[in-house]
């Protein structure tokens, strides 16, 4: 029994794409075509009444339902497959999936794009080494290349690069070296296998200041250091005539005293990885860093797809 909960319409194929895969899987498979604009509420009763032993859904999908399975003091162990697409998935996010659905295996169930079509494919059981980054390439349909910063074709594996796509299907729309929007490296270039890393360098530029949002990532992971964050989300205002960004995270602090502590350390670490930033605070041209601890639910997502906007510019402008 198969739960979709991706999202359809709007120009997005996830919904429509799953259906057809498992409408082909050989050995076949219940359909429950939930889809993802639905209500968290309706998602979990569908979910129960039919038993789904596998759920398709994006990573903001499942760790919202996640949290709101837990609340209600449940879990799910009937669910033995949890298949996310259409955005990354982090370790720090695994403790609160494999809460809620104890006996559920994380894997990514495809890799791709509306533009690129279908990249990379699930590897093969002999070469799955229970990363959920790893993929191999759609041969031969689909040529992919890791470019390095300084321009060059890599097939160093572990070097790590902007990965584009050639799709060699499409014909009325040509796609040669389209930018993925993701880091990636290869593991072994001759068996296709690659590994997603991250986003490509979303720059947040601050007055003269430019901070990269996995830059933002690593100061959380080093500071939080294992606790169960969901997610991230920088927020870019004015206040004061000045560009103020502030960091969402998704996490509950046990304590008003560690979530003080956890504050001051997050801002002392910002001026580490940071050092202009820190100048620029310390000169009065841009505001510090400000930190919020939310849920889940708070995270700003977009209407259309239900992802979560990992950097959001609020600022208005004239020009």
């Amino acid at each position: 029994m198969v739960a979709n909960l991706f999202y359809a319409g709007d120009l997005y194929g996830s919904f429509l794409l799953h259906i057809l895969s498992v409408y082909h899987l050989p050995s076949g498979a219940v359909q429950l075509p939930i889809a993802g604009h639905v209500s968290l509420e309706s998602m979990e009763r569908q979910i129960v009444e039919f038993e789904a032993t596998v759920i398709l859904a994006t990573v903001t999908t499942m760790s919202q339902l996640s949290e709101r399975i837990l609340s209600s003091g449940k879990t799910h162990s009937y669910v033995r497959l949890l298949l996310f697409s259409g955005e990354a998935f982090y370790d720090d996010q695994a403790g609160l999936l494999k809460v809620a659905f104890p006996n559920a295996t994380i894997r990514s169930v495809v890799y791709g794009s509306m533009d690129c079509g279908i990249i990379g494919l699930p590897p093969k059981p002999e070469h799955y080494t229970n990363d959920t980054r790893l993929h191999q390439v759609n041969d031969p349909n689909i040529i992919v290349e890791i470019i390095t910063e300084d321009g060059k074709v890599t097939t160093t594996p572990g070097e790590v690069g902007s990965l584009v796509v050639t799709n060699l299907e499409r014909q009325l729309m040509p796609i040669v070296r389209y930018p993925s929007g993701d880091r990636a490296a290869w593991v072994d270039p001759a068996l296709g296998l690659f590994r997603v890393l991250d986003r490509d360098r979303t720059a947040i530029r601050l007055g003269p200041v430019s901070v990269d949002f996995v830059d933002l990532r690593r100061i959380v992971s080093t500071i939080l250091r294992g606790r169960p964050v969901r997610r991230l989300q920088a927020i870019v205002t004015r206040e004061d005539r000045k560009d103020l960004l502030t960091l969402n995270i998704a996490f509950t602090p046990a304590t008003d005293e560690e979530s003080s502590q956890l504050q001051a350390e997050l801002r002392e670490e910002m001026g580490v990885v940071r050092p202009m930033f820190r100048e620029h605070v310390e000169k009065d041209l841009i505001n510090p860093l400000r930190i919020k601890f939310i849920t889940m639910q708070e995270l700003a997502v977009n209407p259309r797809s239900g992802k979560i906007v990992e950097v959001q510019d609020l600022r208005s402008t004239t020009i």
